[in-house]
């Protein structure tokens, strides 16, 4: 006598799961709204703002993150992944080192401009009088972000010739032409897009990674 398969085994989800997933996509929604009003008006982004952005009520977003700074927060955590995402076609830096630096500057500058925006000052030097869920989701910033600068740093030392581990000033050029510092003074200061910016601290890099490696093999 046949015998009715049970939820999981046909593949069928049940409503409570549904309910979840449904859920989860709305406040995926909504935090990735908040990190786009962000990027155009910083921390100063409100509740209103980005629910419209999100295309929802403030009080769904209420439902969800029922204070400004934990909206904010996971605008911030929205950000930072965004900052993270792979880099298609980018090539070894071990067989073109330069195609390797002149795609990794230029892809830099555009999220700097684009992901972080204005919110860029914020984040760097938060408000003292920000939540502990604020002021840990900006904490999240700098060693992330040094930990990339380090493995690109190092990468390229080796693809360039260096030996042994990259001195500790050529961490901190490439941590200065990557950083999102550069990419607004650039901007404001000589009115740069990401790309001139790109191209600019790329052929600067390159030129300082060479003296470096020089350098070093005496």
């Amino acid at each position: 006598m046949p015998t009715k398969s049970p939820p999981e085994a046909t593949g069928a989800r049940r409503p409570q799961d549904l309910a979840k997933q449904r859920q989860e996509l709305a406040k995926r929604h909504i935090r990735r709204a908040a990190a786009s009003v962000m990027a155009l008006r910083g921390f100063s982004a409100t509740i209103e703002e980005i629910a419209r952005a999100a295309g929802v009520s403030a009080r769904t977003v209420f439902r969800y993150y029922p204070t400004h700074d934990q909206l904010l927060a996971a605008g911030v955590r929205e950000m930072l992944s965004a900052l993270g995402e792979p880099i298609f076609d980018l090539p070894e830096p071990e067989r073109d080192l330069d195609g390797w630096i002149d795609r990794l500057m230029l892809e830099a500058h555009l999220r700097n401009s684009e992901v972080l925006g204005r919110a860029f000052w914020d984040l760097s030097a938060p408000d003292t009088r920000t939540s502990d869920e604020l002021a840990d989701a900006c904490g999240r910033r700098r060693p992330v972000r040094m930990q990339w600068m380090d493995y690109i740093t190092s990468r390229s030392w080796a693809a360039a010739g260096g030996t042994g581990p990259a001195p500790p000033s050529l961490l901190e050029v490439f941590a200065l032409l990557f950083s999102a510092f550069t990419t607004n003074s650039l901007a404001v200061d000589f009115d740069h897009t990401p790309e001139q910016s790109a191209e600019l601290t790329a052929s600067m890099l390159k030129t300082l990674l060479k003296a470096a490696v020089d350098r070093a093999a005496g």
